[in-house]
């Protein structure tokens, strides 16, 4: 809505949502999605020890830096599920809406009210931005990780230009669409266009390297000899702005008829429109409504919810079966036994991967350089073969009988290495045994929600 006095507090406040933004929720938001960043912060910290460590160093530290990225992540990506949500509202959809039309006929300024509804936009996100980011500061701080100032004004800048860029291309995007769904699914898109743009630049390694932030200043993440990131973002944004003062202004003096609304009306309701020359009637096209489409979408939840319980009851009762297996009741299925390794051995299998091994009969082959599973001294332990003869084998320093083989190693897998380990924390049994248990009572509301959700985007 546009109020004449005020229209920048009110824009503050998202007076015009029914659940409207005070200052008191703003803080309230940054301070979730800050404990929420130390929560995953935490998570990720536990699965130190796996493929994680490989990918995703900069997350594995107890560090500041770690945990400020983290959070500047997960706001980024809240901060576009919210604009997804709340799109008609923040951006200049309402001016497709006709909610300025009457007021510049009126004489309002329409270039002051685009001012005002963009900075009102970038100062919330700010406000709430910089509160979490603040929180994060001073509860690492218990946590007596080493104080490192240098690159705390790097990492807040690059967080606020990642929300800045987001912004206005949400806005810009927002003018040239009757169409909600179709303008939300453009914004996904650009989002996602913007992070593949990171990696292609090389702007990801730069801002992911505490050590390039912390010895080459608050600049280094905007060096155009590290990346032509900024270089490219910035020549969009400035497009962006241009385009915002120009289209908001000329589409805001007519008016715009809602085509779409035509399918929201009841069954069997017609419309009709009148032309001024002929003076004649003429009906109006409505579109079928496809009533597939609803059975489509509760069809769709109940495979997901029913999917995200059965994952999850699965991952649980996988990684008790593997932790309690013992060399005489070794868990094996189509004569192969999952195994978690629990030391890195040479280059092929590292920690907290899980390998699949055959069953060891027999007839099977062992030969030099095989990774096996075997037992000695009562204990299971992975080796690799160094030399073989007739009734042993020499595994690393040991020295065993082939009849202690268990297995021979054919594949291993990192990634469900992760999952494993990850379900053997104290988050991931909450998390595994929570979800399932809330899904199972829970099943009707959640499917109401979810089917709101959907809907409404």
């Amino acid at each position: 809505m546009i109020y004449k006095n005020s229209y920048f507090v009110k824009e503050l406040r998202q007076a015009y949502i029914e659940n409207r933004i005070s200052i008191k929720r703003k803080l309230i938001l940054g301070i979730i999605v800050a404990f929420i960043s130390i929560f995953i912060h935490f998570i990720t910290l536990s699965l130190k020890e796996s493929v994680f460590s490989d990918i995703f160093p900069h997350l594995m530290q107890n560090s500041y830096f770690s945990a400020l990225y983290s959070y500047i992540a997960i706001f980024c990506f809240l901060n576009i599920v919210y604009f997804v949500v709340k799109y008609e509202y923040i951006t200049f959809s309402e001016i497709r809406n006709n909610r300025w039309y009457l007021l510049v006929k009126m004489g309002y300024n329409p270039q002051n009210l685009i001012y005002k509804k963009i900075a009102a936009m970038l100062l919330t996100l700010i406000f709430m931005y910089t509160t979490g980011f603040s929180i994060i500061i001073i509860t690492i701080f218990f946590l007596k990780y080493t104080f490192v100032y240098n690159y705390l004004s790097a990492l807040y800048l690059i967080g606020l230009l990642d929300l800045t860029v987001t912004c206005i291309i949400g806005a810009t995007i927002s003018l040239f669409s009757t169409r909600l769904n179709l303008t939300r699914l453009i914004f996904i898109v650009v989002s996602a266009f913007l992070y593949v743009l990171k990696i292609l630049t090389g702007y990801s390694e730069v801002i992911s390297n505490p050590e390039l932030l912390l010895f080459n200043g608050t600049l280094t993440a905007f060096d155009v000899s590290n990346s032509w990131y900024y270089v490219i973002v910035g020549f969009i944004v400035l497009s962006c702005l241009i385009i915002c003062f120009c289209r908001a202004k000329e589409i805001a003096k007519y008016y715009s008829f809602a085509n779409d609304n035509i399918n929201n009306l009841p069954i069997g309701t017609k419309l009709a429109r009148l032309d001024e020359r002929t003076k004649r009637f003429f009906l109006i096209n409505k579109k079928n409504i496809n009533y597939k489409k609803v059975k489509i979408i509760d069809i769709s939840i109940i495979f997901i919810l029913i999917a995200i319980f059965i994952v999850s009851v699965l991952s649980n009762i996988f990684a008790i079966i593997i932790s309690t297996s013992k060399s005489d009741k070794m868990f094996t299925v189509n004569d192969v036994i999952p195994y978690i390794i629990t030391d890195t051995v040479s280059n092929v299998v590292d920690e907290n991967d899980i390998a699949f091994f055959k069953k060891s009969d027999a007839s099977m082959s062992i030969e030099n350089g095989n990774l096996i599973l075997y037992e000695n001294n009562d204990e299971i332990n992975v080796g690799h073969i160094k030399s073989t003869d007739m009734n042993s084998v020499t595994v690393d320093v040991n020295t065993i009988e082939k009849s202690s083989v268990i297995g021979v190693c054919y594949k291993r897998n990192r990634w469900f290495g992760v999952l494993i380990l990850f379900t053997t924390t104290v988050a991931g049994r909450f998390l595994f045994i929570f979800i399932p248990a809330m899904i199972l009572f829970l099943y009707k509301p959640l499917k109401k929600i979810m089917s709101r959700i959907i809907r409404s985007v």
